[in-house]
């Protein structure tokens, strides 16, 4: 009967093992061992070592989907709030919402169904240039990732200055 109990305890412990490993593996750290590893993951809009882009919001959402586990899945996606956002998107919306403020949908690529949906509300007084855009126009687009719904192709910035892009 022990020698069962010692099998059940080794079997259990050896399971937990392997679950902690991918979660090490597979999860962002704050620990520093492995900074151009964790930037790659968790910083998108931070240039790498190296001089190569930044992860651009399709790429996010894919490595994000790419994780089985819902629960894993979400604990991923907290790991880029608050990561900084340079990207050039196309608007696709603009709602406006209360006085000033309007809330703005951008789009990473027009092919619709592939793309992501990136997301913010930002003041018109700060960003004059969404009074003279058009959309399907290009705009850079300056923030923070403030969420991020895997499920739903979709990223919300906060934070937020958009720019025109330049050549």
């Amino acid at each position: 009967m022990i020698l069962t109990d010692i099998k059940t305890h080794a079997s259990a412990f050896g399971v937990a093992a392997c679950v902690g490993l991918l979660l090490y593996l597979l999860l962002p750290n704050d620990n520093g061992q492995n900074k151009t590893e964790q930037n790659m993951v968790s910083a998108p809009g931070i240039v790498q070592e190296g001089g190569s882009e930044s992860l651009t919001p399709f790429e996010i959402i894919g490595k994000l989907k790419a994780i089985a586990t819902p629960s894993l899945r979400e604990k991923a996606a907290q790991g880029y709030v608050g990561s900084e956002a340079k990207w050039t998107l196309y608007l696709k919306n603009i709602i406006n919402q209360k006085e000033n403020d309007v809330h703005v949908v951008f789009t990473d690529t027009m092919d619709l169904p592939h793309n992501t949906l990136v997301t913010c509300v930002v003041s018109l007084n700060d960003n004059k240039i969404l009074k003279v855009i058009e959309e399907g126009m290009l705009v850079n687009v300056l923030g923070q990732i403030s969420k991020i719904a895997p499920n739903n192709d979709s990223i919300e910035l906060e934070n937020v200055i958009l720019k025109t892009p330049t050549k």
